[in-house]
């Protein structure tokens, strides 16, 4: 992984050579590579150098959350091959098409969430009706928010411990992509957290006069703290990257 995560970053025509082709193609890709750490490059027909990395959970694992910040930022400084009719490289152009954060370990349970949004015990910025509920002998799962939005919210505890993530698709991804490569987010556990607060807050609707004021519930205010709520917006980019 030193290939893409090392100083060659700065020469894509090497790409694909830690990738294996897996002579996949079809209408949508010219192309589908494997690479290490289960970490795959989706190359288009008919848009050049342009390509997709897709890489999951497990490999983030493995390389560690800072390289992969480290990553992102030199993504600002990549120069592409020349086109034709150029004579140089130029700038390279990159995005974030979807992010996911995990935060492992929390102070309450997927019931506990489901019983609060039941009550009403919630504020939200998506609908009280985007919400679904399972659960099996494997554990339970609570989604918040829909699928065909920005944001969306899953908490579950099928590994044994509850797990919280936050999936960003479109501009807030794009978002939170530019953050993670400006600076990676310095403190990106209370980064995640006001993030987090920003779309969803448990709380004690019968406190403060109005779900908007009320208090936190006990379980909620153990895991945020003393972290304030975001106040961003897809378009607030503290980082203007190369990306269009």
């Amino acid at each position: 992984m030193d290939f893409l995560f090392g100083s060659p970053l700065s020469d894509p025509d090497k790409w694909l050579d830690c990738f294996v082709d897996t002579k996949f193609s079809g209408r949508r890709y010219k192309g589908i590579y494997s690479g290490p750490l289960g970490i795959s490059l989706y190359a288009y027909p008919n848009l050049g150098t342009h390509c997709h990395l897709e890489i999951k959970g497990e490999a983030i694992d493995a390389i560690g959350q800072l390289r992969v910040f480290e990553f992102l930022e030199a993504l600002n400084y990549l120069k592409a091959p020349p086109e034709d009719g150029q004579a140089e490289r130029k700038a390279a152009r990159w995005s974030v098409r979807r992010i996911d954060i995990a935060l492992d370990h929390m102070p309450f349970t997927p019931r506990q969430c489901y019983d609060a949004l039941s009550r009403g015990d919630m504020r939200c910025s998506a609908s009280r009706k985007s919400f679904k509920w399972f659960s099996n002998s494997e554990g339970d799962t609570l989604y918040i928010g829909s699928r065909a939005s920005g944001r969306l919210i899953r908490i579950y505890n099928r590994r044994g411990f509850t797990r919280l993530e936050i999936e960003s698709k479109g501009n807030w991804a794009e978002l939170v992509g530019s953050r993670c490569a400006s600076d990676g987010c310095g403190d990106f556990e209370s980064f995640a957290i006001s993030y987090v607060r920003q779309f969803l807050d448990f709380v004690d609707s019968s406190t403060g006069g109005s779900v908007t004021r009320a208090d936190l519930l006990p379980w909620w205010l153990e895991f945020v703290g003393n972290i304030d709520r975001a106040g961003l917006k897809p378009k607030d980019r503290e980082f203007v990257s190369s990306a269009v």
